[in-house]
């Protein structure tokens, strides 16, 4: 029996106690679906447009209706229309600045220009771009209740890493752990050759950068230890 029940209210069900649910699922249905309720050993969700849509914006490489058709006997017909119609609205409008949207739909793009409600909010238009004042959750929730689509937001590929090591505290922008642990190495009295042939016990004269990243791993491991006393990501 797969892990998941799918019901033509859009409730999913699981049975708490079902381990692939805990191990796989659980962190992608909490992303794309609203938590309903925890009753006795079933946990129960429910399947709205704004949570595929945020979904969509918090973890873009999940494929959801593939998640769910792997992991559910059967999906409703009406339900699985109903998603492939929000999924296929979302990356229509992108934000791709501060005040500034992109229109990927020349039709949407119409229906924008003729939506008063927005229309009070954007002061200028250059050919697919949208400029607009205020407050862009206002925006969004019009989009949302008068287009049915949502705004993408693109988020950065770096990630701020914050370290503080006891002694000294540095700040890194890097797209990964082992990229902001690589950066500092050499110019941090923590990461640096005399510790890594200490910790690897490593003799040898060369040091490759496959070593480096074996002990930046170790590192890694031992995260809470006299290595690196805190990192953490600044979101």
């Amino acid at each position: 029996m797969k892990a998941l029940t799918i019901m033509p209210n859009f409730t999913i069900t699981a049975e708490v106690n079902n381990d692939h649910y805990m191990d796989n699922l659980f962190g992608p249905l909490q992303c794309y679906c609203e938590v309903e309720a925890n009753v006795e050993y079933v946990d129960s969700y429910k399947i709205t447009r704004e949570s595929i849509w945020d979904g969509m914006n918090i973890a873009p490489k999940i494929n959801f209706i593939q998640l769910l058709k792997d992991n559910t006997d059967k999906i409703p017909a009406n339900v699985l229309t109903v998603i492939e119609k929000f999924v296929s609205r979302f990356g229509l409008i992108i934000k791709v600045g501060d005040d500034c949207l992109k229109v990927k739909s020349n039709d949407l793009l119409t229906e924008i220009k003729h939506n008063t409600r927005l229309n009070e909010m954007i002061y200028e238009y250059d050919g697919d771009l949208i400029f607009f004042a205020g407050d862009i959750n206002l925006f969004q929730n019009i989009l949302h209740k008068d287009l049915e689509c949502p705004i993408k937001f693109r988020k950065s590929k770096m990630i701020t890493f914050y370290f503080d090591d006891g002694t000294s505290t540095e700040i890194v922008k890097a797209v990964d752990y082992m990229q902001a642990f690589k950066s500092l190495y050499g110019d941090h009295l923590i990461l640096n050759e005399n510790r890594l042939r200490q910790v690897l016990n490593h003799k040898k004269d060369k040091i490759t950068d496959e070593t480096i990243e074996e002990f930046i791993n170790v590192v890694m491991k031992n995260i809470n230890d006299h290595f690196v006393r805190v990192m953490k990501i600044i979101k």
